[in-house]
């Protein structure tokens, strides 16, 4: 259905993602631009302030805003009875085109995780059968994400020397929660196969999952985790994010994590070493020279580059490096992909022998 400005009105339970706002808010600006060409006016106010109207008038109501004094949910709530009572799967052998990995079921997982899990499963899947001879790369995909997002990545592993690994879970539930069982599955998966080295690589905001999973491992005296690769992950968080916890009815609960100062974004923070062991982690990440009222800083058309790159994760990373691509795009990026194959190469000619 189109609304009397021209461009399709969503019908959706909310708002679509906490970054498809700048999506819509973008699409409204574009509109009234075209209207301000259209009626010959060059004040960008005039256009911009049509943009607003146009948001209010057209968007408001299908996105259910309402300002909400809700604060974020307790962890002791009713998903950490799902991390408990539901079953995650630990090594079972799933190929990426299967249609579990579609967009749609990872919607579901953003908005009803419960949903998802019951008609596709969730846990850490092998795309092939387990070898012992082969370093295991764990792939993590951002909110609203899909183990597919790695497709191109995964295509150009070296498979003589690594063996792919998914994570696929609900990224609506709390991060906390998302963490501990992470946590949990790899434990399972390392008594059942016995092995001392685990690369991880992550997209957006499964980076965050994938430092708070390993903070906890090393807390827990382990140290079989040999590197971490993040692409585009917001470590400063996402205002977006903050506004639909503050404006929605419903929030997503993994929005309060991502929200700028969050308890979780907080504990990140620390370095990734324990006991005389540290972890190398390698930071990759994206910009686009665009132009949006929304997104007004240097950014990747997603997250802003001073998420990306706050001055704690430059000092300890081991390196950066920057590509010109978008958020979901730098997951194919011809540049970024040859940098990351020489990475792992590079990092697993460092193991000891017996772990290469």
């Amino acid at each position: 259905m189109k609304s009397r400005t021209g461009f399709r009105r969503t019908a959706t339970r909310g708002l679509p993602h906490y970054a498809r706002a700048a999506e819509i808010l973008e699409l409204s600006y574009n509109h009234a631009c075209s209207c301000s060409r259209r009626l010959g006016s060059a004040r960008p106010r005039r256009a911009i302030a049509y943009t607003l109207a146009i948001l209010v008038v057209t968007q408001a109501s299908a996105c259910g805003f309402a300002r909400s004094p809700r604060v974020a949910p307790d962890l002791a709530d009713a998903q950490t009875a799902v991390e408990h009572s539901v079953h995650f799967t630990a090594g079972k052998i799933r190929e990426l085109g299967n249609p579990a990995f579609d967009r749609s079921n990872a919607n579901d997982g953003l908005w009803s995780p419960l949903t998802m899990i019951e008609k596709v499963g969730a846990g850490i899947y092998f795309l092939e059968p387990y070898d012992p001879k082969r370093i295991p790369v764990l792939y993590i995909p951002g909110i609203d994400g899909t183990p597919r997002d790695f497709q191109n990545m995964i295509e150009s592993l070296d498979r003589s020397r690594f063996q792919a690994w998914v994570f696929h879970y609900p990224t609506g539930l709390r991060m906390r929660v998302v963490v501990r069982i992470l946590h949990r599955l790899v434990d399972e998966l390392r008594q059942k196969h016995g092995f001392d080295a685990l690369f991880v690589t992550a997209h957006s905001a499964g980076g965050l999952v994938s430092r708070g999973y390993l903070k906890a491992m090393l807390r827990n005296g382990d140290q079989f985790v040999k590197l971490l690769v993040t692409f585009s992950s917001p470590w400063e968080g996402h205002r977006w994010a903050a506004v639909g916890t503050q404006y929605m009815f419903s929030p997503v609960p993994s929005w309060f994590d991502l929200s700028p100062g969050s308890e979780f974004l907080m504990s990140l923070r620390e370095p990734l070493q324990h006991s005389g062991h540290s972890i190398p982690h390698y930071v990759f990440f994206g910009f686009r020279r665009t132009t949006s009222i929304v997104m007004t800083e240097s950014s990747d058309g997603v997250i802003a580059m001073a998420s990306q790159l706050p001055l704690w994760v430059q000092e300890q990373a081991e390196r950066c490096w920057g590509f010109d691509a978008g958020h979901t795009g730098i997951l194919s990026n011809g540049a970024a992909l040859k940098r990351y194959d020489s990475l792992l190469k590079l990092e697993a000619d460092r193991l000891p022998r017996s772990r290469r």
